[in-house]
């Protein structure tokens, strides 16, 4: 597992996109709001979400866009705190095991993006 701040999390999706998300496709991510946001202020976590990290930490004190963001991505799902990742990922991930000589019942992983909410 890789935790970075907002600001780090962001610098490598601006200098090297395609190795950032192609980590967050076999490592898992964690992201959390700076250590400047004093004001229990939120980041948008869509950015990162986007992007494959599988948690993004937000200040649930503070009912903003963010948060509201992040309740309706999980009530969509019954408030069961993940989502499952979209199919092209599932794929890609069968297709790069699949060179490793694995079978379909043993090489399909499920990786779902996790958070804090309960």
């Amino acid at each position: 597992m890789f935790s970075l701040d907002e600001d780090k999390a962001l610098t490598q999706l601006k200098t090297k996109p395609t190795e950032f998300v192609a980590y967050n496709m076999r490592q898992h991510s964690r992201i959390y709001p700076a250590g400047a946001r004093v004001n229990s202020s939120n980041y948008m976590p869509q950015t990162y979400w986007n992007a494959g990290c599988q948690m993004v930490a937000l200040n649930y004190q503070t009912p903003d866009t963010a948060m509201q963001l992040n309740l309706a991505k999980f009530e969509f799902n019954g408030n069961t705190g993940y989502v499952m990742i979209c199919s092209a990922i599932i794929v890609e991930l069968f297709i790069s095991f699949s060179l490793f000589h694995f079978t379909l019942c043993n090489a399909l992983p499920v990786y779902t993006y996790i958070t804090d909410h309960m």
